[in-house]
């Protein structure tokens, strides 16, 4: 079964920029590919429910930490280790700042590869692939992305994505 891509919704969010100074460490910041905080609200608030355990197992810099405000305890792995300090320092900063109306979860971090997980379960699995082969924008691009122009796209290569059929590609994007 294919689904086609153009008759499905688009969802935009609100730029969340002011919301990450807020709740992550600055050395969080340059990651080339962190997750929008309101697409992982949805998401969470969509895939799981107060009290459960959430695994990412590419966590990058710890976006999905915001379903530990959210009532959830999150257990974030990844496998480089300049990931994994900031998102320490990220946790330790918003576990202070009970902002969404629930109860803080636990949160573990762990720095393993998400091909051998070091846990024997989770009730809910919510991830974003990582973007083997992406490469960041020059100057030039930055320029024409700051004056609204379209400088082309930095799309992941299709071997890093796994075989993923469109709808799981876009929940999981």
């Amino acid at each position: 079964m294919t689904a086609d891509l153009r008759q499905m919704e688009i969802i935009r969010y609100k730029n969340d920029a002011r919301l990450r100074k807020q709740l992550f460490h600055s050395s969080t910041f340059a990651h080339p590919a962190k997750g929008h905080i309101s697409m992982w609200q949805e998401m969470v608030l969509r895939y799981s429910k107060e009290g459960d355990w959430v695994l990412d197992p590419m966590a990058g810099v710890g976006t999905s930490l915001v379903a530990a405000l959210m009532g959830r305890n999150v257990i974030c792995l990844e496998m480089e280790q300049h990931f994994v300090e900031p998102m320490c320092l990220s946790w330790e900063k918003m576990r202070n700042i009970p902002m969404l109306g629930y109860p803080v979860g636990q949160a573990v971090i762990l720095r393993g590869d998400a091909r051998a997980l070091p846990l024997q379960s989770a009730d809910s699995i919510i991830t974003s692939p990582p973007y083997e082969g992406m490469h960041a924008p020059n100057d030039e691009q930055r320029t024409l992305a700051s004056r609204g122009k379209p400088f082309g796209r930095n799309l992941p290569r299709p071997s890093s994505l796994a075989r993923l059929t469109p709808i799981a590609l876009l929940i999981l994007m």
